[in-house]
């Protein structure tokens, strides 16, 4: 994708009105004590940028964009049966029939001939494009069928007589939709199946994959289409089928054809129609002297086109709000894309809340026919897949149903194409995002922002003023974020040196408190991504403050840069180090152990499973375990916040929960012991070491300690700092 023309950089913002951004801040003991008190998830800026790695993967920067279509044309001509032609079927003729010579068989293909032989009615079930209406009749002729027929309405199914069967014939219906398949019956299919067993004829029906059967008779009867077979193999069958063999291997050895073959081939959503399809483009450009460059420009067109076209005939606004929804919470539960998508709609039909500040915590029931179309159908036609996964949330991974495009490029490029070609609906888009950054759920939150940073890629100046700035001059500390989050995509663009510029506005004391809020988060979640050792210096300034507020949004961006890449951490502990240090300032120590407890408490190493254990725990405790340096420095750093009289409740809490996250693991409960160990050995002041240890020790009696009163957290984390500690005294 290429980047819009860069704007000028803007305006910095005037200072907030207190509506807009001056909630009265938290002094040292309240900020102390919430941490005291277990205020702090733990790892909570490690799920935060796992959230956040999973929302951006939504865009991908590749807007070309396919959808299904048929595997081949078919020219047909009717042929009516019974008198009345109360039945139309269609020959299947021999230039589809010729296909067969050149099918990939899917993994489930022998199983499914012994069911179809086993009966004269079966359903085969499978994706739209994945081959299973010519994988139906490769089943008919190889029960040896004489000659297959196509039946051309679902109702002529019921209404099939004797005299319209014709003997050894197979028969085909495709492309039964949801509703039909749960209107079929056994009784239903046995009166079919006894027409078709007088005359050794059989039929298959074909329906989607998501399709629900419920009658138990007609579930017998089901079969799978099974994995798709090599995408590749089918491009290469197909094209041994229309040029020869000998040619298409020769065209299939050139690697640059090769390597746009399994490019295009290697996006979601790609079913065995689209390998098809790509065969025939090979075949029709092997004389442009080109082959692999046209087949790369036509599939691009192509696909865009289909796109394009796709959603413009969705047939109602509903859909259209659906997919926009999607586009942008694409990945999370169905429950929320669905009820985002009717905030949007209502938003939509409300200009005045989209173009003010209007925030709505009460959205009216949208009044629709509930008994109209159901979600399969509803998700078929948005090209979009129901999954059973899991979505990240603050406190862990939640299984839901998960909903998403079936082609992973459809979130960027339908939002792109909805700005460029409706701007009449910019205006709701832009409110209900802003709505959005302030939601209780932060997932939704994350989801929006990342979805705000690209609407700014496209235009700046107007996303800036409208979501942006709102977010970061408001009083709620999640807008806050959201907008931090937001400029992520922009920094890391043409757009850096102009985000660089407006949060440097934001950290100004005129800016007002709101904004320095802001521009402190973003110095970890978003500039500093591109320019870390800016964003320390920045960091740095802000923190030399009376409000601590502000301390912890400087603290959390701390904890972005080492989570964000470990490589920062002697930069990120030497930072903490001097704010923490003799030589600093009362109120810069005391925020310095703050922001130590912060990064400590809100980071966790990366999750990796070794044997039985799964090993992740806190990330400073692995940078110490990894490192003497960074051992040394940690525990000077909790060697300070223990023996200190500012914070040392709160860190036994941080403390407290180290030991609850390594607790199951040996190899952690060792390396917690040793830091122990590291902390309670001071070389300038023996005495101090000594009263450290006992800190230590006491607390560590205090995880084991066993009543009905209070079971115990860590035994093996305490036993563990307890042998080191009294080894190495």
């Amino acid at each position: 994708m290429t980047e819009p023309s860069t704007p000028p950089p803007p305006k910095p913002p005037s200072t907030p009105t207190p509506a807009e951004g001056s909630g009265q801040a938290r002094d040292f003991k309240q900020v102390a004590q919430d941490i005291e008190d277990g205020g702090q998830t733990p790892g909570a800026i490690t799920l935060t940028n796992r959230m956040r790695r999973t929302a951006g993967a939504v865009f991908t920067g590749s807007v070309g964009v396919q959808g299904g279509g048929q595997l081949a044309g078919r020219d047909f001509f009717n042929v009516h049966i019974g008198g009345e032609a109360d039945v139309t079927v269609l020959p299947v003729g021999s230039g589809e029939l010729a296909e067969l010579d050149h099918y990939v068989e899917p993994s489930a293909l022998a199983h499914s001939r012994g069911v179809v032989r086993a009966v004269r009615v079966a359903i085969l079930k499978g994706e739209t494009g994945d081959g299973r209406g010519l994988t139906a009749l490769k089943l008919l002729v190889d029960c040896g069928v004489r000659r297959v027929f196509r039946v051309v309405s679902f109702d002529h199914l019921q209404r099939l007589k004797p005299d319209d069967v014709t003997a050894n014939a197979g028969y085909l219906l495709t492309d039964v939709t949801d509703a039909q398949a749960r209107s079929l019956t056994g009784v239903l299919l046995g009166g079919v199946e006894a027409m078709l067993e007088a005359v050794d004829a059989r039929m298959i029906l074909t329906v989607d994959a998501a399709a629900v059967i419920t009658d138990t008779a007609v579930l017998n009867r089901t079969i799978p289409l099974g994995q798709r077979p090599d995408a590749y193999a089918v491009v290469e069958s197909r094209l041994q089928a229309l040029v020869g063999v000998d040619v298409a291997r020769t065209m299939l050895a050139d690697p640059d054809l090769d390597q746009v073959l399994r490019g295009l081939l290697a996006a979601g959503g790609k079913g065995m129609a689209y390998a098809a399809r790509l065969a025939r483009l090979c075949a029709e450009e092997r004389a442009s002297g080109a082959v692999a460059a046209e087949v790369r420009r036509r599939a691009a067109q192509q696909e865009n086109d289909d796109f394009e076209g796709w959603f413009d005939d969705l047939p109602s606004d509903d859909l259209r709000y659906q997919a926009v929804s999607l586009a942008s919470f694409h990945g999370l539960s169905y429950s929320v894309v669905a009820r985002q998508s009717d905030i949007l709609r209502q938003t939509a039909s409300r200009p005045e809340i989209a173009g003010g500040m209007t925030v709505m915590t009460d959205m009216q029931t949208v009044q629709r026919n509930i008994f109209g179309d159901g979600r399969s159908r509803r998700l078929r036609q948005l090209r979009a897949a129901i999954s059973i996964g899991q979505v990240p949330t603050m406190h862990g991974d939640v299984p839901t149903e998960i909903v998403s495009f079936v082609d992973d490029r459809y979130p960027e490029a339908l939002l792109s194409r909805v700005w460029h070609e409706f701007d009449e609906l910019r205006g709701s888009l832009l409110g209900w995002l802003r709505r959005a950054g302030g939601d209780p759920d932060a997932t939704i939150r994350i989801w929006a922002a990342q979805t705000v940073g690209l609407l700014a890629r496209y235009d700046f100046t107007e996303v800036l003023h409208s979501v942006i700035l709102p977010w970061a001059g408001h009083d709620d500390w999640a807008r806050q974020e959201a907008a931090a989050f937001a400029l992520e995509g922009p920094a890391a663009g043409a757009l850096r040196a102009q985000v660089a510029s407006l949060v440097r506005s934001w950290s100004r004391p005129e800016a007002g408190r709101a904004f320095n809020l802001t521009a402190a988060r973003a110095y970890g979640a978003s500039v500093g991504r591109t320019d870390p050792q800016q964003a320390l210096v920045q960091l740095e300034s802000l923190i030399d403050d009376d409000d601590y507020e502000v301390v912890v949004a400087v603290a959390r961006s701390l904890a972005d840069l080492v989570d964000h890449d470990s490589d920062l951490a002697p930069e990120v502990l030497a930072a903490l180090e001097r704010w923490v240090g003799g030589r600093a300032s009362l109120a810069m120590r005391r925020s310095g152990q703050l922001a130590f407890l912060v990064v400590a408490g809100e980071t966790n190493a990366p999750v990796a499973t070794e044997g039985d254990v799964t090993r992740g725990g806190p990330l400073l405790l692995a940078l110490a375990d990894s490192d003497r340096r960074h051992r040394d420095a940690v525990a000077m750093l909790w060697r300070t916040v223990f023996n200190g009289n500012a914070v040392h409740d709160a860190a036994r809490t941080v403390w407290r929960e180290w030991a609850i996250a390594v607790d199951a693991d040996p190899r952690r409960c060792f390396a917690l012991g040793q830091l122990a160990a590291a902390i309670a050995d001071d070389p300038r002041l023996a005495s101090l070491g000594d009263r450290t240890a006992r800190i230590l020790l006491v607390m560590a009696d205090s995880w084991e300690a066993t009543s009905e009163q209070r079971p115990p957290v860590a035994p093996n984390a305490a036993r563990a700092v307890r042998n080191r500690l009294r080894a190495g005294r």
